[in-house]
């Protein structure tokens, strides 16, 4: 039977495994399973919940409340939760999928899981998000070339005809959409946009972290479309000065809305240049076609062919 999970305070992260906490007034040693920096979560003074650890250390940290919101920092919960869903039916992708096993090495990479279906390997790569502004999910919190390396793997697995799935499952509930964290590791960004573009699945789970349980509750699943990515991340680095929504989405063509609040020292063919050059950084190329309404300093609905 499981204990009932204590609360306490963080102090401080001492190495990249242990932290200290306070708890009933006393400072205390706690395991954390999570090898991000997390620098936005573990805030000093912050209310935690634990549990007494059975291994060396006399607690494991579970959660951290990060304003109104507790954030699971078990980078373990998340393939639990997924394999979890899965059994239960609640991820229609992996629908009469087969499991053949975790932790599989393939071609001297390890990956999370490998399914069949259809006699094709399914091959699913989970990330743990913890990281979270402007309601945008983000992904890695600090440089992972192991994290990259996992993302180009599944766009070679898919070339060879196999399918693939990339899963980000975000720790906390207060996550809309997702972007790739440029600012962290612009690498990582633009492998994540070309494995869309080479059909490598990727999906969005949010989850609410339940203390009663210690389990991850699923909000909502999201297959991520490479646009709405692309503006969550430009969001992220522009918005309030410029903000771009799309429209309309055709076969061939694109229709973005620009609008801004603060920019108006920049012209709109600043702006509107700029986001053109921001995706093709990205490996993503827009062409132009036509400025279809124009009003005021910057506001434009563009069309563009890609």
């Amino acid at each position: 039977m499981r204990v009932l999970p204590e609360k306490g305070r963080f102090l401080e992260r001492l190495n990249r495994f242990t932290c200290l906490l306070e708890v009933k007034g006393k400072k205390e040693k706690a395991y954390l399973a999570n090898s991000g920096r997390l620098e936005e979560v573990l805030k000093k003074e912050a209310e935690c919940l634990l549990e007494k650890s059975k291994g060396k250390l006399p607690y494991k940290l579970l959660a951290i409340k990060s304003e109104d919101v507790w954030v699971s920092v078990d980078s373990h919960l998340v393939n639990k939760f997924f394999l979890e869903l899965y059994k239960k039916g609640g991820f229609p992708y992996l629908k009469d999928a087969e499991f053949v096993g975790k932790e599989v090495k393939i071609k001297g990479e390890r990956i999370d899981f490998l399914f069949k279906k259809d006699k094709k390997n399914i091959f699913v790569e989970i990330k743990s998000c913890t990281l979270v502004e402007k309601k945008i999910a983000m992904f890695p919190d600090a440089p992972s070339s192991r994290g990259k390396r996992h993302v180009d793997f599944l766009i070679e697995r898919k070339k060879e005809g196999n399918e693939a799935l990339l899963i980000f499952i975000v720790q906390r509930e207060d996550a809309e959409g997702f972007a790739p964290n440029s600012f962290t590791h612009f690498e990582f960004a633009r492998s994540l946009y070309l494995a869309i573009k080479e059909k490598v699945n990727v999906f969005l789970i949010v989850c609410k972290y339940d203390i009663n349980s210690l389990e991850l509750k699923e909000k909502f699943i999201k297959k991520l479309d490479l646009f709405e990515v692309l503006l969550n991340e430009y969001h992220l680095w522009r918005y309030p000065e410029v903000e771009v929504k799309l429209k309309r989405k055709e076969e061939d063509f694109l229709e973005f809305d620009f609008s801004g609040e603060t920019c108006h020292h920049c012209s709109f063919e600043e702006n509107f240049y700029d986001f053109i050059y921001f995706a093709e950084d990205r490996g993503i190329k827009l062409n132009p076609c036509e400025v279809i309404s124009k009003s005021g300093f910057l506001n434009a609905r563009v069309k563009f062919y890609f």
